[in-house]
Order: structure tokens, then C-alpha cells, then sequence
């Protein structure tokens, strides 16, 4: 709790909220892609695979659906890191607003910015997409055959 009193002496109580329209924005994004392209994927390689066992292709389903929603969904979540450190320990605040970050961040940066530490998260998303997936469906099997 002494981190959150602590933003509200330094930043008011909105400076609790800094960052929540992108994060609503990239996280349920996030998610209907993730589930969709692991959908996808699933399917794909099931029809055009030599690969046999159902875990095998749950695992690099989910990897490549997290791949690929991460991609999509990075730029957003960028933003919304700024955003939350924008005026940190009571700092000025660089950014009006999540579209002015997104306009400062282009023309003071380039667009490569709203990529930084991409590779790092995508080293993550990799095992990380694999399990939540592959335990996802063999929790749902577990649960239907019962």
C-alpha cells in the first residue's frame, strides 16, 4: 500500500489511473488474438503437419499465436509503459495524453520506438504462450471427459 499513497502524494489520485485506456485497449486485444490465431494455428497444423502428438502442436500453436498477438499488440503496450512512468516520483510530465505520447514518441524517435524491448518480450512469450496453451486444452479435456 505504501507505493500506492505514495503515487497519490505525488501525482493525485488519477496518477493511479495513468496508462488505463491503453491498457484496456492492448490487453483485450491481447487476448481475442491470442485465442484466435492459437485457434488458427491449431487447426493449420493439425491438417499440414507430421507432427502427431496433440501436445507437440498445442505448444507451438500457442507459441506462434503468441507471437503474432504480442506483434500486433506491442506498440499499444509501449505506450502504456510510458504513460504509467510518465511523472514518476513526482517528475514532470512529458505526455498530455496516450495519443500525444504516441505522436511524441513517432517524431522524437521514429517508429521503431513503440517496438523497444520487443526481442526480450518475445523470448518470454514464447515458452510462456506454449504452456498457458497446452495446459488450456488439456485442462478442457480434463473437464469434458471428466
Amino acid at each position: 500500500m505504501h507505493c500506492c499513497s505514495h503515487i497519490v502524494k505525488t501525482e493525485g489520485f488519477s496518477g493511479l489511473y495513468k496508462g488505463m485506456a491503453p491498457s484496456i485497449i492492448s490487453g483485450s486485444a491481447y487476448v481475442g488474438f491470442q485465442m484466435s490465431f492459437y485457434d488458427l494455428f491449431k487447426r493449420l497444423f493439425i491438417n499440414f503437419s507430421s507432427l502427431k502428438s496433440k501436445i507437440s502442436i498445442n505448444l507451438i500453436a500457442g507459441s506462434c499465436a503468441g507471437i503474432i498477438a504480442q506483434t500486433i499488440c506491442y506498440p499499444v503496450d509501449t505506450i502504456r509503459r510510458r504513460m504509467q512512468t510518465d511523472g514518476l516520483g513526482g517528475t514532470k510530465d512529458v505526455y498530455k495524453n496516450t495519443f500525444d505520447c504516441f505522436k511524441k514518441m513517432i517524431s522524437k524517435e521514429g517508429f521503431i520506438s513503440l517496438f523497444r524491448g520487443y526481442k526480450a518480450n518475445i523470448i518470454k512469450t514464447i515458452p510462456s504462450a506454449a504452456i498457458q496453451f497446452a495446459s488450456f486444452d488439456a485442462i478442457k479435456m480434463f473437464l469434458i471427459k471428466g
